[in-house]
């Protein structure tokens, strides 16, 4: 017997357990060929209950599923066929409702007995030579408990099976679904990978692995310097295709810090988009072999063999970008490294047999240790002093005009967005060096025609088939090819699945053709629906919700203006659509509230002690106070997550009172609010959410005459948009009523929304 674990190659783990054989191509006592994983999981859940697969044989799970391939002799064109056993992989409906395939392996040992499934061994192997990662779970019999010192240590007599992938992805997906503590696996994981960077240290082929293939978290948790000194390094020399995916997911991880993402409070806004102007202000500086932009930007391209990872890399930038203070026109650097040329630039571009051409330049250079973009136009103009050889007259005469030097940041405004490119430009403001880009890769689809950026990226990687640039899937709907109300594919939010039919894209893109302020907005959404389509990130959907917000806030101005518009019923159905992606089913109001500082609400401590428990209740509670009364009253009985019933409260103790309540979905005043307000004559009605913002309305000056005639107001603006916007459901019936009635009594109170 040795010591050796002699099938942790097959497993690709580094196992503190052993087995007795020297035959590693013909391991004795396991089973290594093709496994049933469907059944084999399951059950490994199913018996998670009691803690114990009983009965566990390795039969159960060998595979009997075979496959045929066909191959057609291209002289004889006879027909020869090969069939062959394959693996049953297992499959779930995963989080966005898409059913899942898990790309699995393993081996089973041969030995029947019971198999402990309450407990299990994770381990990670990473191997820098070989450049390969291997993420493994493996179960042990019944009374050989991995945690306590058995006396036999042998494999083949504890290791019952083991289930082993290549994807940290799928580990993820699989031990998630397993319901096994993902601290515990994630500590792992974490704990292996922090001791490959160091062995890697300056070796560049090796740190490119572990930036290609570390889960998110990893690199997260990796410090930011060791992380810019591993760009440089991979940086510097050639950079091949692995190294550009490297790169990448390196930028991201500078760039972006997701604990900031998935909050939604101001503070982490705050913070992350201070984070990513620090980023791009690193990326701008000039070093001694010029800025590290420049040097990204032109080694970092789609030439040759390999992914489109210039592609790639534009559009993480432009992710970033859209979140940063560079996309604010006003924002004070943008000002100061503005150095002339218009705002808004008369850009287009157009293609003949194939080619791109258009009159402008864009050009890297260094002013004031900062690295900009040179812009200029080529002009044609009639010389009357010289005269046209062999045809007479003026002679045409060609010069470079000069434009302006733009921060690569800075934004800039088109006159009108190019409909021709191998670029989707998402709107008609972008970055320079977006812009620099888009004509770049005009130049460059001369020479090479490969497809690029935007949309013909999602078309080509996404399993939708052709996410088929969505405009086509409009025209497919009018020719009856594709159902109207089809399910194209589903996105997940916080409270619910949105879902995405062909009715509701036709009526995006029938509202998106126009020049309109809501038309521009909403083309924006859709370049970041089709970004979700492809399968993103947490980063990307908050993008999209972010630009629904901005297109759903002009919608609403554009419904409620014009209530009777030809298109209404498509705006109904998109404006609903923005909603649910927003997340806010009542979040009408928030924009109406001015924002203070918690540290300026002067509320009484009382109240400030009970906000603070029930801020992250799922369900609604509340608390009246009234200390001139001597008043304290928590609601008492069911309940509810979008209401409170307070029918168990004499309507005498609200007036004059504070009522105080929390929003589970961290939304506004709703209309049901103003309602109580108005009704029981309080002095202040506030909700507190999960995220810690506070809405706040007090009474300033609503007497008696002035508070019936709201709450007649109130009944007919209802009866109105029950009436009126039919389609749009009751999100914006509320939603109108709330802003006709804020609008009348605005001067009579003060709406506060308090931050951290």
């Amino acid at each position: 017997m040795n010591n050796t674990f002699e099938f942790g190659e097959l497993f690709g783990i580094e196992s503190p357990l052993t087995i007795s054989t020297s035959d590693k191509k013909d391991i004795t006592g396991f089973y290594n060929g093709k496994i049933n994983f469907e059944t084999l999981v399951e059950d490994i859940k199913v018996s998670k209950t009691v803690g114990l697969l009983q009965g566990y044989s390795y039969k159960d799970y060998v595979s009997n599923t075979t496959s045929t391939v066909e191959v057609t002799d291209r002289e004889t064109l006879e027909v020869h066929s090969s069939t062959f056993l394959v693996d049953v992989p297992f499959k779930f409906i995963d989080s966005n409702q898409k059913e899942r395939a898990l790309r699995l392996y393993g081996a089973l040992n041969k030995k029947d007995a019971n198999v402990r499934t309450d407990i299990y061994v994770a381990r990670t192997s990473i191997d820098l030579e070989k450049k390969k990662v291997s993420y493994n779970i493996l179960f042990v019999y019944e009374g050989f408990d991995q945690r306590k010192n058995n006396t036999d240590k042998s494999d083949i007599n504890r290791v019952a099976l083991a289930i082993s992938t290549n994807s940290y992805d799928d580990y993820h997906a699989a031990y998630d679904y397993l319901a096994y503590k993902r601290s515990q696996v994630e500590q792992e994981v974490l704990k292996k990978y922090t001791t490959a960077f160091l062995k890697a240290e300056q070796k560049v082929s090796q740190l490119a692995f572990l930036y290609r293939e570390a889960p998110e978290f990893v690199l997260q948790n990796r410090d930011d310097d060791l992380k810019w000194g591993d760009l440089y390094l991979i940086l510097d020399g050639l950079v091949t295709n692995n190294k550009e995916k490297a790169i990448i997911r390196l930028l991201r991880s500078l760039a972006i810090d997701y604990s900031l993402v998935v909050k939604k409070d101001e503070v982490s806004e705050n913070r992350l988009r201070n984070r990513i102007n620090n980023f791009f202000y690193r990326l701008s500086l000039k070093g001694q072999n010029g800025s590290l932009f420049e040097k990204l930007y032109k080694k970092i391209n789609d030439y040759g063999i390999g992914d489109d990872n210039f592609t790639l890399f534009i559009q993480e930038l432009y992710k970033f970008w859209s979140l940063s203070d560079f996309a604010n026109p006003n924002y004070t650097k943008n000002q100061k490294q503005y150095t002339g040329g218009p705002e808004v630039l008369l850009y287009d571009t157009n293609k003949v047999l194939g080619f791109y051409n258009n009159d402008y330049s864009f050009d890297f250079v260094t002013d004031k240790s900062r690295l900009k973009i040179k812009v200029t136009k080529e002009e044609t103009r009639l010389d009357n002093t010289k005269t046209n050889p062999g045809k007479g007259g003026p002679k045409l005469e060609k010069e470079i005009k000069d434009i302006g030097k733009y921060n690569i940041f800075h934004p800039i405004t088109l006159a009108n967005v190019p409909k021709e490119g191998e670029i989707k430009i998402p709107t008609n403001v972008i970055p320079a060096f977006y812009l620099k880009a888009f004509d770049d890769k005009q130049r460059w689809s001369n020479v090479d025609k490969g497809i690029w950026l935007g949309v013909d990226v999602v078309t080509t990687i996404t399993g939708f088939g052709n996410l088929l640039k969505l405009r086509h899937l409009r025209h497919l709907t009018k020719l009856g090819l594709i159902k109207p109300n089809r399910i194209l594919f589903n996105i997940k939010t916080a409270v619910s699945i949105a879902e995405i039919t062909s009715g509701t894209l036709n009526a995006m893109l029938t509202l998106a053709d126009s020049d309109s302020p809501f038309a521009n907005k909403l083309r924006e959404y859709l370049f970041w629906l089709e970004m979700v389509s492809l399968g993103s990130d947490v980063l990307v959907e908050r993008l999209l919700r972010k630009s629904a917000r901005e297109t759903l806030d002009v919608g609403e101005d554009l419904l409620y203006s014009s209530p009777n518009n030809v298109k209404k019923k498509e705006l109904e159905q998109t404006l609903y659509h923005l909603a649910q992606i927003v997340e806010e089913s009542a979040d009408y109001s928030s924009r109406f509230a001015r924002t203070f500082s918690k540290a300026v609400d002067k509320v009484s401590a009382k109240i400030k002690k009970f906000e603070d428990k029930i801020r992250n209740l799922d369900v609604e509670d509340g608390m009246i106070l009234n200390n001139a009364r001597k008043i304290e009253i928590k609601h008492q009985g069911k309940k509810y997550p979008d209401y409170i019933d307070w029918s168990h409260v004499p309507s005498s103790k609200f007036k004059g009172s504070t009522l105080t309540h929390n929003h589970p979905n961290s939304s506004g005043l709703s209309l049901a609010d103003v309602k109580v307000f108005l009704n029981f004559e309080l002095r202040e009605i506030r909700a507190i959410g999960k995220n810690g913002t506070i809405f706040s309305m007090i009474n300033v000056g609503i007497t008696t005459k002035r508070r019936k005639d709201l709450l007649d107001l109130i009944d007919s603006q209802e009866a109105f948009a029950r009436q009126t916007f039919t389609d749009a459901g009751t999100y914006f019936q509320e939603a109108y009523v709330f802003r006709q009635v804020y609008d009348a009594m605005k001067g009579s109170v003060d709406y506060v929304k308090y931050i951290e």
